[in-house]
């Protein structure tokens, strides 16, 4: 049974943390087993997004994920739409490259939908994006975003478009408003990791009541980084009531593997961990760092 699209949140009712559900992220992990998502469900994690590497590895089924998602109470949330190729490029200059981008995610929405999912997070762009291709490139981008709305309305499904960093397009909130005119059913996908050009306030204030989900991890303001929250920079006790404010009312999805990037010294993480991280969160703290940057 396919979800309805959620209503508009532009009415500025505050939510509560508290009333948020904990995701994570599958991380590249393209086969999750069912010791895996009963493993979620232990270390108290409600939900996942599915993203998987299709380069690597082309016999992805989702329609076992959802079976077996099922079997755990596990809520499959949203899937990232493909990303880690050119291949997958809905901006690209090379119109025949942004048609092979199109249809991929066109298959990938109709199947989403058709397991349940709520929204497909999708890269506006790859990158890098020269200051001379940038109109040229945000344009296929709208256009692209136009099409594949078309089905995703069909399907009473919704894609995300998400916030990127450095030279990619949707690197900042006048970005993101010009990509979401490519139709009115389009939102955001709000990584709080990749804000190069402005503070967290400044984004949520100019694209509030467009925001459906979230990736959650913390950095250094310099790049991304992909740490836990508490490792980074990030205000979290700030960044949270602006999101409550806005009256969220998704997944706290949190977006970063279990083995640490190369930017940071820590042990392997585990699913615990991300509990305990969002306990301290839902009361108003800067959670305790388990590693220290190594940048």
């Amino acid at each position: 049974m396919k979800y309805v699209m959620m209503k508009s949140m532009s009415k500025n009712i505050e939510t509560s943390i508290k009333d948020w559900k904990i995701g994570v992220t599958s991380s590249g992990i393209n086969h999750l087993s069912i010791e895996k998502y009963l493993e979620y469900k232990k270390a108290g994690i409600d939900a996942i997004e599915l993203s998987y590497n299709f380069e690597k590895d082309e016999s992805f089924d989702i329609y076992k994920q959802k079976k077996l998602a099922k079997e755990a109470d596990i809520i499959l949330w949203s899937f990232h739409l493909p990303w880690h190729h050119q291949l997958c490029n809905i901006a690209h200059l090379d119109k025949d490259m942004r048609n092979i981008a199109i249809d991929m995610d066109i298959q990938m929405i109709k199947k989403s939908a058709d397991c349940g999912i709520k929204y497909g997070v999708i890269h506006p762009s790859g990158e890098p994006i020269l200051k001379e291709d940038r109109n040229e490139a945000m344009k296929n981008a709208k256009e692209s975003l136009y099409k594949l709305s078309k089905t995703a309305d069909e399907e009473g499904f919704t894609i995300a478009v998400e916030n990127l960093p450095r030279t990619c397009l949707g690197n900042c909130s006048l970005d993101m408003n010009q990509l979401l005119e490519a139709s009115d059913s389009l939102k955001i996908c709000f990584d709080v990791n990749h804000l190069l050009q402005e503070s967290h306030a400044e984004f949520i204030n100019k694209i509030k009541g467009k925001i459906v989900t979230l990736h959650i991890s913390d950095y250094d303001f310099v790049n991304e980084r992909h740490w836990m929250p508490g490792e980074g920079k990030i205000n979290w006790p700030e960044l949270i009531e602006l999101l409550e404010g806005i009256g969220y009312e998704g997944i706290f999805m949190y977006e970063l593997g279990l083995k640490p990037e190369k930017t940071i010294i820590r042990r392997d993480l585990n699913y615990s961990d991300f509990k305990n991280n969002f306990t301290a969160l839902s009361e108003k703290r800067k959670p305790d760092a388990i590693g220290k940057p190594n940048v």
